[in-house]
């Protein structure tokens, strides 16, 4: 490609594969902006076999694989792929952690990794999911494609899960509001963790 072009993507699938998997939105061009060079040319321009320059996975937004409280994991927008590499975590290493995996979508069109999500969910006991469509459209299927219309917000629709940690992804706004519901509900600092997912 010869471009030197950083970027920061999270890993979307469990670790101890013989592969890293990112998944990466494609930016289109808006009233925001031109489109996202670099997403561009993952989605239409870099053929099978080209060379990509990485480092090592880094940062402090982590699960934590050893303990077995519950886990709540809370994503808006494309700030589900780290949560995917999360759940798949813990689904493939543990049959008896609990996990509640919300997340903030605009609709079915605007929600990556719904089948993936639909299938960790049906096939494992211990996980519940609550999806949220803000925009929900003419195809879309409440209880299929999501379960509610509108924002998250936990003091109305959600219930605090005793001793859990909760685990926070997406835009920044999105990120402060579910935090600050969440401290407000009682939940201990100490157990929120989160990651700006997107320019900071």
């Amino acid at each position: 490609l010869n471009l030197f072009q950083p970027r920061q993507y999270s890993l979307s699938a469990p670790p101890g594969s013989s592969r890293f998997r990112i998944s990466v939105k494609r930016e289109s061009a808006g009233a925001d902006g031109p489109a996202g060079h670099i997403s561009s040319l993952l989605h239409d321009g870099t053929p099978a076999g080209a060379v990509l320059d990485l480092s090592m996975p880094y940062g402090d937004f982590t699960l934590d694989a050893d303990a077995t409280t519950p886990v709540v994991l809370l994503s808006g927008g494309v700030g589900l792929t780290p949560m995917i590499s999360m759940l798949q975590t813990i689904t493939s290493t543990s049959s008896d952690r609990k996990v509640h995996f919300v997340h903030a979508a605009r609709n079915r069109n605007a929600h990556a990794m719904r089948d993936e999500l639909a299938s960790v969910v049906a096939g494992n006991a211990n996980v519940s999911r609550a999806v949220y469509y803000d925009q929900v459209g003419e195809g879309d299927v409440k209880g299929v494609d999501y379960d509610f219309e509108g924002r998250v917000e936990f003091a109305k629709t959600e219930e605090l899960v005793e001793g859990a940690d909760y685990y926070i992804c997406g835009p920044v706004p999105f990120m402060a509001r579910q935090r600050a519901d969440l401290e407000r509900l009682g939940v201990e600092p100490g157990r929120i963790h989160s990651e700006v997912f997107g320019a900071a």
